[in-house]
């Protein structure tokens, strides 16, 4: 059953579903790239289209633009600015969230899920935080956030078109949390078996090898890897992940931009676009991979003629800044190359670039995620830990007389993964 299926009830206008399946198939694949970047259905779905589908499974996100009532820009911004958390209830299935203006009259709502409805639902759970901010904007329902079936139907209403989507990993919420936590606690048990051999060593071997983030997780991530709803398996932990407010600096952040297009250059770029969607998508590729602190990345053309680009990335501004100039030089300058103001050297020129981005910066008025103390290598680590220790646990049982020599091996052949 796809994500639409599930919100027949919620969703009154299901035509408006965009798929960026190729309706051509076995052809050269230019005519596929042509066909899948300047046809009518550009835009990235919010919603899992229905199979057969080209594109891989993985986090979708939705870019909502709510037009702010008449004379409510200063009150909404008080609220933003204020001790107000918007995301203060737990949300399953919700990787990141974010609140911002780019005028008086427009608020943005960005988020990154598994699900559509579980973004639905994380906004009707968190009504006591989001009904004070959306009912200073037009059009929001009168039963507010609790009533899910307005709510849903007023944000699909006021949703725009993501021109690029860049995600740095296809696995779910609760697979990469999980993955996280088995990473922890299998840390915590090589500290405590540190030395330990014979039976003292089985002793603290065997929680560890019933624990059920090992036990439960590692099936989940397989049916997550083989294209199936592992998002919809029960959640490991009992208690649901928090949407942490940012806080300070160190930790993942967001970044958003909005920048003018050159006149004549939108097209192309819009094209450049929507191909680096299809190739991450529809192609499983990575071709921001070299950037080792990007987790998410988007793009939107508003306004006729501005690019509003949000990105969510590991630790410092000016690390950030520097890798995107030595890194991925080639793919930022055909994205911001379009840009009003863009360097005439592009983003190998550090300080040009640097005052580009900061002078085009909007502020992100609140953030939220469900795993802001861990980099996107520890994530990917994470994940790559628990394939490795599945392997482990089927061939290494508590009782087995060679469990030190086997772990000392298993920790040599892992050490990177670890780190």
């Amino acid at each position: 059953m796809s994500d639409h299926d599930e919100l027949t009830p919620l969703l009154a206008r299901p035509e408006l579903l965009l798929s960026r399946r190729s309706a051509v198939v076995g052809v050269a694949a230019t005519t596929v790239l042509s066909a899948g970047t300047m046809g009518c259905k550009p835009c990235f779905s919010p919603v899992r289209p229905k199979p057969p589908t080209t594109q891989k499974p993985g986090p979708r996100t939705i870019t909502v633009r709510l037009t702010i009532r008449e004379g409510k820009f200063r009150e909404l911004r008080a609220l933003l600015d204020g001790d107000l958390d918007p995301f203060e209830v737990p949300a399953a299935g919700i990787h990141y969230a974010r609140l911002f203006t780019t005028d008086q009259r427009s608020l943005f709502v960005m988020v990154i899920y598994d699900r559509y409805e579980q973004s639905i639902r994380m906004l009707s759970d968190n009504a006591a935080g989001v009904d004070p901010i959306f009912e200073l904007c037009e059009g929001y329902p009168p039963g507010g956030a609790a009533d899910t079936p307005a709510l849903n139907q007023w944000i699909w209403d006021n949703k725009i078109c993501v021109e690029l989507y860049y995600r740095a990993y296809n696995e779910s919420q609760p697979v990469i949390r999980d993955a996280l936590t088995l990473r922890e606690n299998f840390l915590t048990f090589l500290q405590r078996s540190q030395g330990e051999t014979g039976a003292e060593l089985r002793a603290l071997y065997e929680p560890f090898w019933n624990d059920p983030h090992l036990v439960v997780m590692l099936p989940k991530l397989a049916l997550q890897r083989q294209g199936q709803k592992a998002a919809d398996l029960d959640v490991t932990s009992k208690t649901l992940l928090r949407m942490e407010p940012i806080v300070g600096k160190g930790r993942v952040n967001p970044f958003t931009l909005l920048a003018r297009v050159k006149p004549g250059e939108l097209r192309k770029v819009q094209r450049t676009l929507r191909l680096g969607t299809w190739a991450t998508i529809d192609l499983g590729l990575r071709p921001l991979e070299n950037l080792p602190t990007l987790h998410f990345a988007r793009v939107s053309i508003i306004n006729g003629d501005q690019m509003l680009f949000a990105s969510v990335y590991d630790g410092d501004f000016i690390q950030y800044v520097e890798d995107f100039g030595t890194r991925i030089a080639k793919e930022i300058d055909q994205v911001f190359g379009a840009c009003i103001g863009y360097p005439l050297a592009g983003s190998q020129d550090v300080a040009q670039f640097k005052d580009f981005l900061r002078s085009h910066e909007l502020q992100t008025n609140a953030f939220g995620g469900s795993y802001l103390n861990h980099t996107l290598l520890e994530i990917q680590s994470s994940l790559a830990l628990a394939d490795e220790l599945e392997c482990f646990r089927k061939r290494v049982d508590p009782d087995d007389p060679k469990l030190r020599k086997k772990l000392d091996r298993f920790l040599y052949e892992n050490q990177l993964l670890l780190t």
